[in-house]
């Protein structure tokens, strides 16, 4: 039997066990990075633990409404793969379902639309990794190198979040600042679980070139968020510190998940590391009445 349960009735402890011992344990789905993500998080539970299904709820607008929190690529059903059987026990009263369900799943229900996402395999040895890079990734390291730019694992996630702020943050109107705090939360959590890593690279004077967050996710490592400088973008400083991070894990059995992107620049650079895509779903179901179901919440 699948029940739907708010917040305040969800077994936290039980829930993790689901999610950690599943064929697909992402931490997006863990309590405690929901909590952050989605404060008040509800969730069908299938039996006694056996599958479980987040449902991150919002309201506007009198609309209750389930959406993809940020910095959550998948989510959906884990400890099973059919998300159908659970769709249907969802409340009526959420009228609006906008969720991104993860690569085990599937789904018979509401509209569907498949999305990249992009997954280097680290199992294997650092020479045979590094002979998948593309002659462009290979060059930009070179040029790094060359460069003098210098591996420092001190830099801090706010420092990460300025940088991205600074430059490519402007043109990106959905980041508000909720959305960095959050991400500082995550950080936070994440580093007392030891499940944290940030890296920076910098000129020989200093200069935040690139930075970028990692955070161990189930069976491998999320590239959950990263920034740029312009100058670092000439100097391959993105490449070095990703090969940087690939030959500090070579050989463990895990992955790299680069959380795959829609922008057609980023997708070839992740794919030029020898990563495989992986596609996951995008369900919406809107049970809104006309004109309203025209609504983006």
């Amino acid at each position: 039997m699948i029940r739907f349960l708010r917040h305040e009735e969800l077994d936290f402890n039980e829930w993790d066990r689901c999610i950690t011992t599943c064929a697909n344990p992402l931490v997006y789905a863990e309590s405690w990075y929901l909590n952050i993500v989605s404060p008040g998080w509800s969730g069908l539970v299938k039996d006694e633990y056996t599958a479980v299904f987040p449902l991150p709820t919002s309201k506007k607008w009198g609309i209750t409404y389930c959406h993809q929190p940020p910095f959550s690529q998948q989510l959906g059903v884990f400890g099973e793969l059919d998300s159908t059987p659970f769709l249907k026990e969802v409340p009526s009263n959420y009228r609006l379902i906008d969720l991104q369900l993860n690569s085990l799943n599937v789904c018979h229900t509401g509209k569907i639309k498949e999305r990249p996402n992009l997954v280097l395999d680290l199992n294997l040895s650092l020479d045979v990794l590094r002979r998948s890079f593309s002659e462009n990734i290979v060059r930009n390291i070179r040029k790094a190198a060359k460069a003098g730019l210098q591996f420092d694992k001190s830099t801090d996630i706010p420092e990460i979040i300025s940088l991205f702020r600074q430059y490519r943050g402007r043109s990106i109107s959905t980041m508000k600042n909720r959305d960095y705090e959050t991400l500082i939360q995550i950080g936070n959590s994440a580093r007392q679980r030891g499940r944290l890593e940030v890296h920076g690279v910098r000129s020989s004077h200093g200069t935040l070139q690139a930075g970028a967050v990692f955070l161990r996710s189930g069976h491998g490592w999320i590239f959950l968020f990263s920034a740029v400088h312009p100058d670092g973008r000439e100097t391959g400083a993105m490449s070095a510190l990703l090969e940087r991070f690939i030959s500090m894990h070579a050989g463990e059995k895990c992955v790299l998940d680069f959380e795959g992107s829609s922008d057609p620049n980023l997708y070839r650079f992740y794919k030029s590391f020898g990563s495989k895509e992986n596609v996951y779903l995008q369900l919406r179901i809107n049970r809104l009445p006309f004109p309203f179901n025209l609504i983006k919440p």
